[in-house]
């Protein structure tokens, strides 16, 4: 249910949360790389978005929405914790995510960047291009894992039970 409820929502803010987070990322651009949405796909290039083959790589936006949805949906779904523990743990758990989404676009402009600067990919920056989608779909999950398994707060129905009769 939460699952369904949270696409939904993620289907009709998603145009807002792109250009927020392009306009947030941007910022953290350096000179001379270029940040553009058309149709829900950033690209992130060197020189200018108009000229063929500058754009070096470009990112779906609907690999950001799916940790919004799935962190939301087991986090709201799962109702052994408070209403309270799990929104701050939603709310958390999104800012890091938009942490992560603008890391992953400002990066890639820098590693682009510097690859083009030194004329030749150094291990930095291959690594870091080989972890971007790892990252975006890896780290959503760690957060569900950490959010089933950790003792955060307590968990309902999992309290020793006293024998009756005993001080």
């Amino acid at each position: 249910c939460w699952a369904v409820v949270l696409a939904v929502i993620w289907y009709l803010a998603a145009s807002s949360y792109e250009r927020f987070l392009g306009n947030f990322a941007y910022r953290f651009f350096p000179k001379g790389a270029f940040l553009l949405l058309r149709g829900h796909v950033f690209s992130v290039g060197l020189g200018s978005p108009d000229t063929p083959g500058d754009t070096l790589m470009q990112y779906t936006t609907h690999n950001f929405g799916f940790g919004f949805v799935v962190i939301g949906a087991v986090v709201l779904g799962i109702g052994e914790r408070s209403w309270i523990l799990r929104c701050v743990f939603l709310m958390s758990a999104w800012v890091l995510l938009f942490l992560t989404h603008t890391w992953v676009l400002a990066g890639s402009a820098t590693a682009y960047l510097a690859v083009a600067e030194a004329s030749s990919s150094t291990l930095g920056s291959r690594l870091f291009f080989h972890m971007l989608h790892p990252t975006l779909v890896m780290l959503p999950i760690f957060l569900v894992v950490l959010w089933v398994l950790a003792p955060i707060g307590g968990r309902k129905g999992f309290h020793k039970a006293r024998p009756s009769g005993h001080a």
